[in-house]
């Protein structure tokens, strides 16, 4: 037995209907993936992943992990989808597929067993099922009523289409360890069809966060953006930093992370720019990466 009686918290409407989460406008889905209030957020992401019936848990973690890689930290979308990857935003259905970075809609009207099996397998007709690519901003879409995002009633403007992704390797050759140790910084806008992000890691690998050699790591990213129909966000710097100790721990497993996140919202960017570099001191030295960039419309 399905339920599909409405919650309302924190002005958030969804109902739990055929096993999957269904927002009742597209304001309440927009309302969710870009609440600030923490608490409100989570407390949230509890109601909902109880409502669940058994076989429509928020999706089980660890059975996909390419799909688990590309959903981690963003406990949204792995709250809101089922086990599908499917979720309901207004009339339309919406099933993502990570692998081949897909979208499919079918209008919850045309709802039966044949076109949800047919939603679930990505067997798209251009009709009953449509096909999108995950650069596009569906919410967008179904805000405007199916038309085209790009000359829909709301918006003409286009959202970052192509791949935005660089990487910038340094060798460290950090003398008391055997191993290969590395840093890099890297940049990326990451296109999910109904959330998007653009963040930017500095990574050092296969040297341990606690070695005697080592006093600081820290990221730097100069960013500014506009996200489609909306103000833009101007030039400013975000840094991140990590303090090491003193152990003389060699590992070539270990490593340390950094991430600054830029933007993580529902809505798709019209334009982007990052530059970002990595720095670590070693041995007193100050050790850089070349600053990479991504840019998209500037």
């Amino acid at each position: 037995m399905q339920d599909t009686t409405t919650h309302n918290t924190g002005s958030v409407n969804y109902t739990i209907t055929n096993g999957r989460v269904a927002f009742e406008t597209v304001d309440d889905y927009d309302m969710l993936g870009n609440m600030e209030d923490e608490q409100l957020r989570n407390k949230i992401y509890n109601e909902m992943k109880a409502a669940k019936p058994t076989h429509a848990a928020a999706r089980t973690i660890g059975q996909d992990p390419v799909v688990d890689s590309i959903l981690s930290g963003i406990d949204f979308l792995n709250t809101v989808l089922n086990d599908d990857e499917i979720v309901q935003i207004a009339d339309e259905i919406v099933k993502l597929d990570f692998i081949n970075e897909k979208a499919y809609l079918l209008n919850a009207a045309n709802e039966n067993s044949t076109n949800m099996n047919k939603l679930k397998v990505g067997d798209a007709d251009g009709s009953i099922v449509k096909e999108l690519d995950m650069s596009t901003d569906v919410v967008a879409l179904i805000e405007s009523g199916g038309g085209s995002v790009e000359s829909g009633i709301f918006c003409s403007e286009d959202g970052v289409g192509e791949t935005q992704k660089a990487t910038k390797p340094l060798y460290l050759y950090v003398t008391s360890c055997p191993q290969n140790e590395w840093m890099e910084a890297r940049a990326q806008y990451q296109k999910l069809a109904i959330y998007f992000r653009l963040f930017a890691d500095a990574n050092v690998l296969n040297i341990s966060s606690a070695h005697p050699e080592l006093s600081y790591f820290q990221l730097d990213a100069y960013r500014k953006y506009k996200p489609r129909c909306r103000d833009e966000v101007g030039w400013a710097l975000l840094q991140g930093f990590t303090a090491y100790t003193n152990s003389s721990i060699c590992s070539s497993s270990a490593g340390s992370n950094i991430r600054l996140m830029i933007y993580n919202n529902t809505r798709a960017l019209n334009k982007l720019r990052v530059e970002a570099r990595a720095h670590i001191r070693v041995n007193g030295v100050l050790k850089s990466t070349e600053f990479v960039i991504i840019n998209k419309n500037y």
